[in-house]
């Protein structure tokens, strides 16, 4: 990736032409606002508002990060905002807490931009030196920044009338199975292509909403604090369950295929973080982590895909019927439904009451479809295409795109 700074790149010769030049040349314009950017803009000489209007009037992607109290919801965006760079407001930003900001940069650095860190802390700028200081640009200082980062520019949607929030998978070919079991076998080729899939499985929160739209019966243990709390994924919900649920958002469940492909996010380890239990302590609640009691979702180590809770915590439903073997299923990621609608159906993932060999991405087990249990979920997919086609209420910038100090163009 080809990046220019505007302040380390310029060096001699005209400074307009200096910038233009690199601008064009670039896909991408990412730009970080403080607020004194505010008043800088709204002065049509300032050249920081020249180099927004050239990159809007070019058309790049523009990727605006807000710290420091910058804020596009101030009334004051509106005063200074105006002419050529009025629709900047209309960009999909992100907010990074002044206390991220350090960690948010080693990240660039580190995994995207390839350049020395003091091009990206630059030394002129005070308030970047009292970050970078205060935070040490530690690595490990803030994970929960850089999980933020990753997921501010995903293709993301969230439809009404559940508000579910889901995310582009992109397809692609993988291995699908192990030979840790027979019921795993034999691994085989799989081609799976783009679909979306929830980011965490349905909470108690989502499902109420459906409830009360429906007037569906509520889930067994809906009273249990231990189990009813609005981020905790919803649990005693049988397959007949899901499937109405799913019906009144307009999605549906996901194959098993899509289910593992998705799960791994390009590893081929029996978690998405490794293959010792250590690792699967990252990344999901099972049982001998979890204290015996369902968590909320979220809380551990996402993967590739941005996707949290893939093991253990809840078992996940998919769609379809219970076969004991690979032998004759399907290689283009569609779900295997070939028996009556009673017939025993797949979960996957395992749980937080469930070893660690049942929370594998390959593991399979299986359940009759109305049987409810405390320790078993759901999570949703969606095919593009699909009537209100997810994306269009995501970000416009579809990818991983980050900013550094004021001004940064960079090739794809």
């Amino acid at each position: 990736m080809m990046c220019f700074f505007d302040f380390t790149g310029l060096g001699s010769g005209d400074f307009e032409r200096v910038i233009i030049e690199n601008i064009m040349a670039r896909a991408h314009f990412v730009l970080l606002l403080t607020p004194s950017a505010l008043d800088r803009c709204g002065d049509p000489q300032d050249w920081l508002r020249r180099e927004i209007a050239t990159a809007m009037k070019s058309q790049r992607n523009i990727v605006p990060l807000m710290i420091g109290g910058f804020n596009f919801e101030s009334p004051a965006v509106e005063k200074h905002l105006e002419g050529e760079v009025a629709k900047l407001s209309a960009y999909t930003a992100l907010r990074i807490p002044v206390d991220y900001f350090g960690e948010a940069m080693v990240r660039l650095r580190e995994k995207y931009l390839d350049v020395p860190l003091d091009a990206v802390l630059h030394p002129t700028s005070s308030t970047t030196q009292k970050i970078a200081k205060s935070q040490q640009i530690a690595a490990n200082s803030a994970p929960r920044a850089k999980l933020e980062l990753e997921q501010a520019h995903q293709d993301v949607n969230r439809p009404e009338p559940s508000g579910y929030e889901l995310v582009l998978i992109k397809g692609g070919t993988f291995m699908m199975g192990s030979d840790e079991s027979d019921h795993e076998k034999p691994v085989h080729k799989v081609a799976v292509p783009d679909f979306y899939m929830g980011r965490y499985p349905v909470t108690n929160e989502e499902y109420s909403r459906f409830i009360k739209a429906t007037g569906y019966q509520e889930p067994r243990y809906w009273g249990d604090r231990n189990f009813n709390q609005p981020r905790q994924p919803v649990v005693k919900v049988s397959w007949h369950d899901t499937k109405a649920f799913a019906k009144w958002a307009g999605l549906r469940l996901p194959s098993e295929a899509q289910w593992e492909y998705a799960c791994r996010a390009g590893t081929t380890t029996r978690y998405y973080t490794g293959d010792s239990e250590d690792d699967l302590n990252r990344a999901g609640w099972y049982y001998e982590n979890s204290g015996d009691k369902l968590h909320p979702i979220g809380e551990k180590e996402p993967n590739a895909f941005g996707l949290y809770d893939m093991h253990g915590n809840v078992y996940e439903w998919c769609e379809e019927h219970w076969h004991d073997n690979y032998k004759g299923a399907p290689v283009d990621g569609s779900a295997r439904v070939d028996r009556d609608e009673g017939s025993v159906r797949v979960v996957r993932g395992g749980s937080w009451s469930r070893g660690a060999v049942s929370c594998r991405a390959a593991n399979r087990y299986r359940y009759a479809p109305g049987y409810r249990s405390y320790s078993s979920g759901f999570r949703l997919v969606r095919l593009p295409g699909q009537p209100g086609e997810p994306g269009q209420s995501g970000t416009e910038h579809p990818g991983l795109r980050f900013s550094t100090i004021v001004g940064l163009y960079s090739t794809p």
